[in-house]
Protein backbone atom coordinates (compact mmCIF):
# COMPACT_ATOMS: atom_id res chain seq x y z
CA UNK A 1 0.00 0.00 0.00
CA UNK A 2 1.25 3.05 -0.97
CA UNK A 3 1.80 6.17 1.57
CA UNK A 4 -1.31 8.53 -0.24
CA UNK A 5 -3.39 6.01 0.69
CA UNK A 6 -2.21 5.27 4.20
CA UNK A 7 -2.87 9.07 4.80
CA UNK A 8 -5.92 9.59 2.83
CA UNK A 9 -7.51 6.34 5.14
CA UNK A 10 -5.94 8.38 8.52
CA UNK A 11 -7.76 11.49 7.39
CA UNK A 12 -11.00 9.56 6.50
CA UNK A 13 -10.60 8.22 10.23
CA UNK A 14 -10.02 11.18 11.68
CA UNK A 15 -13.10 13.04 9.79
CA UNK A 16 -15.37 10.15 11.10
CA UNK A 17 -14.70 10.87 14.22
CA UNK A 18 -14.79 14.49 14.41
CA UNK A 19 -18.65 14.48 13.02
CA UNK A 20 -19.46 11.83 15.55
CA UNK A 21 -18.35 13.94 18.03
CA UNK A 22 -20.10 16.84 16.84
CA UNK A 23 -23.28 15.19 16.48
CA UNK A 24 -23.12 13.76 20.48
CA UNK A 25 -22.47 17.09 21.20
CA UNK A 26 -25.93 18.71 19.29
CA UNK A 27 -28.22 15.97 20.45
CA UNK A 28 -26.79 16.24 23.87
CA UNK A 29 -27.40 20.04 24.21
CA UNK A 30 -30.72 19.47 21.92
CA UNK A 31 -32.44 17.96 24.62
CA UNK A 32 -33.24 20.53 27.46
CA UNK A 33 -35.11 22.60 24.71
CA UNK A 34 -36.83 19.69 23.67
CA UNK A 35 -37.87 19.02 27.08
CA UNK A 36 -38.71 22.49 27.54
CA UNK A 37 -40.71 22.97 24.58
CA UNK A 38 -42.16 19.71 26.12
CA UNK A 39 -43.29 21.42 29.27
CA UNK A 40 -44.44 24.44 27.11
CA UNK A 41 -46.91 22.36 25.16
CA UNK A 42 -48.01 20.47 27.65
CA UNK A 43 -49.15 23.70 29.51
CA UNK A 44 -50.76 24.73 26.25
CA UNK A 45 -52.74 21.78 26.19
CA UNK A 46 -54.67 21.48 29.89
CA UNK A 47 -55.31 25.23 28.96
CA UNK A 48 -52.44 26.89 31.08
CA UNK A 49 -50.66 29.43 28.94
CA UNK A 50 -49.16 31.79 32.22
CA UNK A 51 -47.19 28.93 33.80
CA UNK A 52 -43.67 29.08 33.14
CA UNK A 53 -41.72 26.35 32.54
CA UNK A 54 -38.75 26.58 35.16
CA UNK A 55 -34.64 25.56 33.31
CA UNK A 56 -34.33 22.36 32.30
CA UNK A 57 -32.16 20.80 35.44
CA UNK A 58 -30.12 16.83 35.53
CA UNK A 59 -30.73 15.38 38.57
CA UNK A 60 -29.43 12.55 39.68
CA UNK A 61 -28.47 11.00 35.90
CA UNK A 62 -32.12 12.56 35.08
CA UNK A 63 -33.65 15.29 33.29
CA UNK A 64 -36.14 17.29 35.50
CA UNK A 65 -38.75 20.01 34.34
CA UNK A 66 -40.35 21.72 36.77
CA UNK A 67 -43.15 24.57 36.32
CA UNK A 68 -43.32 27.65 38.00
CA UNK A 69 -47.35 26.75 39.10
CA UNK A 70 -49.78 24.55 39.99
CA UNK A 71 -51.64 22.54 37.32
CA UNK A 72 -53.87 19.59 36.22
CA UNK A 73 -52.10 16.49 35.11
CA UNK A 74 -53.71 14.82 32.03
CA UNK A 75 -50.95 12.00 31.16
CA UNK A 76 -53.00 11.60 27.70
CA UNK A 77 -51.56 15.11 26.83
CA UNK A 78 -47.93 14.42 27.84
CA UNK A 79 -47.43 11.39 26.34
CA UNK A 80 -49.15 12.91 23.26
CA UNK A 81 -46.39 15.81 23.16
CA UNK A 82 -43.18 13.68 24.02
CA UNK A 83 -44.19 11.28 20.78
CA UNK A 84 -44.77 14.11 18.70
CA UNK A 85 -41.68 16.56 20.11
CA UNK A 86 -38.94 12.96 19.95
CA UNK A 87 -40.26 12.39 16.14
CA UNK A 88 -40.22 16.07 15.00
CA UNK A 89 -36.93 16.13 16.68
CA UNK A 90 -35.53 12.71 15.37
CA UNK A 91 -34.64 11.44 19.31
CA UNK A 92 -34.42 7.64 18.79
CA UNK A 93 -32.80 7.20 22.16
CA UNK A 94 -35.27 5.00 24.58
CA UNK A 95 -36.66 7.02 27.63
CA UNK A 96 -38.78 6.61 30.63
CA UNK A 97 -40.78 9.08 31.14
CA UNK A 98 -41.24 9.57 35.23
CA UNK A 99 -44.00 12.22 36.49
CA UNK A 100 -44.08 12.70 40.41
CA UNK A 101 -45.80 14.73 42.97
CA UNK A 102 -43.79 17.59 44.45
CA UNK A 103 -45.15 17.21 47.83
CA UNK A 104 -44.91 13.28 48.34
CA UNK A 105 -42.54 12.37 45.45
CA UNK A 106 -45.26 9.25 45.18
CA UNK A 107 -44.74 8.45 41.37
CA UNK A 108 -48.23 8.93 39.75
CA UNK A 109 -47.45 8.16 36.39
CA UNK A 110 -44.84 6.59 33.84
CA UNK A 111 -43.96 5.27 30.89
CA UNK A 112 -41.73 4.84 27.99
CA UNK A 113 -40.95 6.47 24.63
CA UNK A 114 -38.95 3.80 22.08
CA UNK A 115 -39.26 3.23 18.34
CA UNK A 116 -40.91 -0.18 19.48
CA UNK A 117 -43.61 1.59 21.47
CA UNK A 118 -46.97 3.33 20.69
CA UNK A 119 -48.60 5.94 22.08
CA UNK A 120 -51.48 3.81 22.37
CA UNK A 121 -49.65 1.41 24.43
CA UNK A 122 -49.71 4.15 27.51
CA UNK A 123 -51.41 3.27 30.47
CA UNK A 124 -54.09 5.56 32.62
CA UNK A 125 -55.18 7.10 29.09
CA UNK A 126 -58.62 9.18 29.85
CA UNK A 127 -57.70 10.16 33.34
CA UNK A 128 -57.08 13.40 34.93
CA UNK A 129 -55.05 14.04 38.03
CA UNK A 130 -56.00 16.99 40.53
CA UNK A 131 -54.03 20.22 40.54
CA UNK A 132 -51.27 19.99 42.08
CA UNK A 133 -47.01 19.93 42.18
CA UNK A 134 -46.18 17.87 39.60
CA UNK A 135 -42.13 17.04 38.22
CA UNK A 136 -41.25 15.56 34.44
CA UNK A 137 -38.43 13.36 34.79
CA UNK A 138 -36.67 11.95 31.53
CA UNK A 139 -34.54 9.10 31.70
CA UNK A 140 -32.07 7.60 29.15
CA UNK A 141 -33.53 4.15 29.64
CA UNK A 142 -30.85 2.44 27.48
CA UNK A 143 -28.30 3.74 29.95
CA UNK A 144 -30.17 3.90 32.67
CA UNK A 145 -28.19 7.06 33.30
CA UNK A 146 -27.81 10.62 31.65
CA UNK A 147 -27.36 11.30 27.88
CA UNK A 148 -24.27 11.89 28.95
CA UNK A 149 -23.10 8.86 29.60
CA UNK A 150 -24.45 7.60 26.77
CA UNK A 151 -22.97 9.94 23.76
CA UNK A 152 -19.59 8.83 25.67
CA UNK A 153 -20.42 5.39 25.01
CA UNK A 154 -21.76 5.59 22.26
CA UNK A 155 -18.62 7.63 21.02
CA UNK A 156 -16.20 5.19 22.23
CA UNK A 157 -18.21 2.37 20.75
CA UNK A 158 -17.73 4.22 17.01
CA UNK A 159 -14.72 4.64 17.89
CA UNK A 160 -13.27 1.12 18.82
CA UNK A 161 -15.28 -0.01 15.34
CA UNK A 162 -13.81 2.51 13.02
CA UNK A 163 -10.42 1.82 14.37
CA UNK A 164 -10.73 -1.72 13.63
CA UNK A 165 -12.19 -1.03 10.32
CA UNK A 166 -9.72 0.97 9.35
CA UNK A 167 -6.34 -0.80 11.03
CA UNK A 168 -6.05 -2.49 8.16
CA UNK A 169 -6.08 -0.12 5.70
CA UNK A 170 -2.65 1.97 7.77
CA UNK A 171 -0.94 -1.72 7.43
Amino acid sequence: MNFPLKKSSLFIFFLVQFVTTIQANYREKQLPIVLREIGHQFLLEVGDSTTRVMPIEEVEGRYVVKFERDFVFVPDALSKIVFQLFEENQIERPFIIEVESCDSADLVHSFEVNALKEEKQIACRGRRYPKGCYLFYFTDSAYGTSTEIDTTSKERSATSYLWWLFMPLLL
